[in-house]
């Protein structure tokens, strides 16, 4: 979610449709937001088939629904009881840390781990 003023517009009061938009996502601005530890991701939606929310106020909603493969180093004889310790780096090829700010809106992230130890 990001705010975009240059999408914004002063939506009618007796028009209720035109509080909000639903565009192509490729025709719009979007963040160089990556997961910068991938190895490879599966779109399981088409860049070309995904649609923006975007609100009068030009907040922009989008998803990214992918899956992802990452590396990790592990030393699995420190770790025994199946948990392992590893990051998921996100961030951008372009902006720095001061200019972007990456959160999420949930205290645990449930995680499908599949692969080989």
């Amino acid at each position: 979610t990001w705010n975009d003023l240059i999408i914004s517009w002063t939506p009618s009061a007796a028009d209720s449709f035109t509080q909000r938009l639903l565009l192509k996502e490729t025709t719009i601005w979007r963040p160089d937001i990556a997961v910068l530890n991938s190895l490879e991701q599966t779109q399981i939606i088409s860049e070309d088939d995904r649609l923006a929310e975007v609100l009068a106020d030009g907040t922009v909603f989008t998803t990214n629904p992918s899956v992802y493969d990452t590396w990790c180093r592990l030393n699995v004889s420190i770790y025994n009881n199946q948990q392992y310790p590893f990051s998921i780096n996100i961030g951008s090829w372009v902006y720095t840390a001061n200019e972007t700010q990456i959160t999420t809106n949930q205290t645990e992230i449930r995680l499908d781990v599949a692969g080989t130890v």
